[in-house]
């Protein structure tokens, strides 16, 4: 059993209640999870659906100060002012995630390592593509090309993702480009 299973915010609605974003989007819990999620959540013995398929981008306004780590490159968007290389056009916000994957509603990618690995993995429920919301508001799918950007399901709970030695992921790779860039 994964320490996610019985995580409450799996299907919990008091923590979407108490959301930044709950003055704008009321008590519709169902706006917080992909109509073709059917994904389910152990909570003790019980299994029930997950309130939500979608997390955040994690370089958009997070607690991380690059400023302690001197060698960090990477901008941590405070606004749409910092949002010059990408452009809001190409800066996602939203990102449908995997299921197995989902856990604290923020969607990290590794913007240090090479080869370029994965924090979190991104849904493919739709024809293998995952809906991404960008900062200028216009939605669009994304397919991934790689294998090991869709690893094997996990049966319950939460996926340990594997590296996989081999050349650079080009979905990580794209996945880069769109979420922050140099400071």
């Amino acid at each position: 059993m994964s320490p996610y299973d019985n995580n409450p915010d799996n299907t919990n609605t008091v923590v979407l209640a108490q959301s930044f974003l709950q003055p704008y989007l009321g008590y519709s819990f169902g706006l917080w999870r992909c109509p073709s999620d059917l994904s389910t959540a152990r909570e003790g013995q019980t299994i029930l659906p997950r309130v939500r398929s979608y997390a955040m981008n994690s370089m958009l306004n997070c607690a991380f100060d690059p400023g302690q780590y001197l060698m960090q490159p990477f901008k941590v968007i405070r606004s749409t002012y910092d949002m010059m290389n990408p452009a809001p056009c190409d800066t996602f916000v939203i990102v449908e995630e995997r299921e197995d994957s989902i856990d604290d509603g923020s969607f990290g990618v590794d913007m240090w390592n090479e080869p370029a690995g994965l924090v979190e993995l991104p849904a493919a429920r739709h024809k293998g593509c995952a809906n991404l919301v960008f900062a200028d508001n216009h939605v669009e799918p994304h397919g991934w090309l790689d294998p090991r950007t869709q690893p094997p399901m996990a049966a319950y709970g939460f996926i340990d993702i594997p590296w996989v030695p081999g050349p650079p992921n080009p979905d990580v790779l794209w996945l880069r480009a769109h979420c922050t860039g140099l400071r």
